[in-house]
């Protein structure tokens, strides 16, 4: 039997930054016995992440066709994509709706196609590959930070959420990262040079470097969090979510 007309594994990922929409990209990585192939597309601006998400799949799929593969088993961290081109979930988003068809029409040139969800601490060749199509456009300094920076104890009353939040990163899910909440705390009211005196100058330059333009008016934000004890990727990717939601409920608002 050739390497072809065995069963195939595909994995596929897709991401945005800084915030969804923002910059996206998608990765798939497919592995034949012990041969690993892998593939990574930018997509340009003002991409959803469930758009990222279908694009990396497709890219997969395509890949996958144009290598003669026959037997595929598909991988993938995405409940939403999954669930909805094997029917599962319908799909009524305008923007994903083309994309679904694609990658059923896709699924449907194979002898045999099957797909499977899996967490995404076990995607990561996927996300490299994704992150990687990002990195090709969006400037590296915008997105990555030191592993070795210093970080804060974290905040009484935050302990737990700290700890496993800095523990999950980016595979905790944008839930949690939500209902992580200060309240009025003693480092809500620190600004100005009181706020830069009290965090690391390694740590201000790192979180600095990786908010893009449109984004230097959270760096107290960013700082803030980083005092409250997220190490400094982590309390830039709070501080993002916050501003997401913050603009998602404008925009309904005067709607």
């Amino acid at each position: 039997m050739s390497a072809k007309s065995k069963q195939a594994k595909l994995f596929f990922d897709g991401g945005t930054f800084p915030l969804n929409p923002g910059h996206g990209g998608c990765g798939a990585v497919i592995e034949i016995n012990e041969d690993e192939h892998s593939f990574w597309e930018y997509l340009g601006e003002n991409v959803t992440n469930n758009q990222a998400e279908y694009r990396g799949l497709i890219l997969g799929l395509e890949k996958a066709l144009e290598m003669g593969i026959k037997h595929l088993q598909v991988y993938g961290d995405s409940q939403l994509v999954i669930n909805q081109v094997i029917g599962e979930y319908e799909c009524y988003n305008e923007g994903l709706i083309p994309l679904q068809r694609k990658a059923r029409q896709l699924s449907q040139e194979f002898q045999r196609c099957q797909f499977q969800w899996i967490p995404r601490e076990k995607n990561s060749k996927a996300d490299v590959a994704a992150t990687k199509a990002i990195k090709s456009v969006v400037k590296e300094s915008a997105i990555d930070i030191p592993d070795d920076l210093p970080i804060c104890q974290p905040r009484e009353g935050l302990e737990s959420k700290i700890k496993k939040l800095n523990g999950q990163g980016d595979g905790a899910k944008f839930k949690e990262w939500l209902q992580l909440k200060s309240g009025r705390d003693k480092f809500s009211s620190l600004k100005g040079d009181r706020l830069i005196d009290a965090v690391p100058k390694e740590v201000q330059q790192a979180i600095a470097l990786a908010l893009t333009e449109d984004e230097k008016m959270l760096l107290d934000k960013c700082l803030r969090w980083y005092l409250r004890g997220l190490k400094p990727i982590y309390a830039i990717k709070k501080a993002r979510v916050d501003a997401e939601i913050a603009a998602n409920f404008a925009k309904k608002k005067g709607q």
